[in-house]
């Protein structure tokens, strides 16, 4: 039979050869091999053998989910002899997945991999926070991982919460404070959406939201994308058919892209000003006296450090100029992904 498969987030086929009889799909169940949407433009000089990389990950992952869903799963990887193997040579996973805690998420079970295959992160809410996205950092800066999935899931408890106004306690309040953004997105483009289908859409623009954080507030990311080094693609889980639906990156990533380096480079062009003048200064001192050197170090050191925070001040500013900017970037998610909803 013929089986659709996605390779680097667009739609391809190949023939497979026959297989064993899978269970009907029901009304809610995806298609097999849930399509990813299509490559951003502005990544088309990404390098040939990263891009490929990108690909094998994203096909391994289609692959696994697909034996999950259908009750094929292998359970590779998971005996001593890999255990052993991962601890002589290290770690190599080929993704990194930030996904939800609820317990009827296990990531490598999703995806039907073994030790050492994903670089999981978990927290309510699939959010991109600083530590998670510390953490991904590492991952893609120090194991070289080639795709990022910020994977939500259907009926989350926290995304609910927040859609429902729930009262939160202790430091669940800071926890969804990520998740916000996206459910007031969805309830200002469609005021009459409720229950379910307010949770839907939350969900999805939720994963979107995600992945705005983490390029926007991840340089170290955004460049590895910019250059062709990583893909960072979302993705909803079905709890109920086993299923992922993938939506792809981020429809506004370039810019996103963008608006971040603009920052970085200010942050470098700041950084260099303030050296620049109390070395000036220091040198025409040099050849006065020790008396005057120290004088003019007593007037110095005042006036650099205010400098500096200024500058900090202004880098932050702009950054948060570029955060603030995430109404709009979601609000494109979600205009991406309304026909998906139903």
């Amino acid at each position: 039979m013929k089986r659709a498969l996605i390779l680097s987030l667009a739609m391809c086929s190949i023939s497979l050869g026959s297989g064993p009889a899978h269970p009907p799909a029901t009304a809610h169940d995806p298609p097999r091999h849930g399509a990813p949407a299509a490559e951003p433009a502005g990544l088309q000089d990404a390098p040939a053998q990263a891009l490929s990389r990108a690909d094998e990950a994203m096909q391994k992952l289609l692959d696994g989910n697909d034996r999950f869903r259908y009750d094929e799963s292998t359970f590779p990887r998971l005996g001593a002899a890999r255990r052993n193997e991962t601890f002589t040579d290290g770690q190599k996973p080929f993704a990194a997945i930030l996904g939800c805690a609820d317990s009827r998420m296990p990531i490598e079970a999703i995806f039907d991999q073994g030790v050492g295959d994903l670089f999981v992160v978990r927290v309510a809410g699939n959010v991109a926070d600083t530590d998670e996205i510390g953490t991904l950092e590492y991952g893609v800066g120090h194991l070289n991982i080639p795709l990022v999935v910020v994977l939500g899931h259907t009926k989350c408890g926290a995304v609910t919460a927040v859609a429902e106004g729930a009262k939160v306690h202790g430091h669940i309040g800071k926890l969804v404070d990520n998740i916000a953004p996206a459910v007031e997105l969805v309830k200002d483009r469609d005021p009459d959406a409720r229950g379910p289908r307010l949770v839907r859409l939350a969900t999805r623009a939720n994963v979107m939201q995600s992945i705005h954080d983490i390029l926007a507030k991840s340089p170290d990311i955004a460049a590895a994308v910019k250059a062709g080094k990583v893909r960072v693609i979302g993705g909803v889980y079905d709890i109920q058919t086993g299923g992922v639906e993938w939506l792809g990156p981020h429809p506004r990533q370039a810019e996103l892209i963008s608006a971040v380096k603009a920052v970085e480079e200010k942050a470098v062009e700041d950084h260099a000003d303030d050296h620049a003048a109390p070395h000036a200064g220091h040198g025409a001192a040099h050849d006065e006296s020790t008396d005057a050197h120290d004088a003019h170090d007593a007037h110095a050191k005042p006036t650099t450090r205010p400098a500096k925070a200024a500058a900090r001040q202004e880098n932050w500013i702009a950054l948060g100029g570029l955060l603030g900017a995430s109404t709009l970037a979601s609000g494109a998610a979600i205009h991406f992904l309304y026909g998906r909803a139903s």
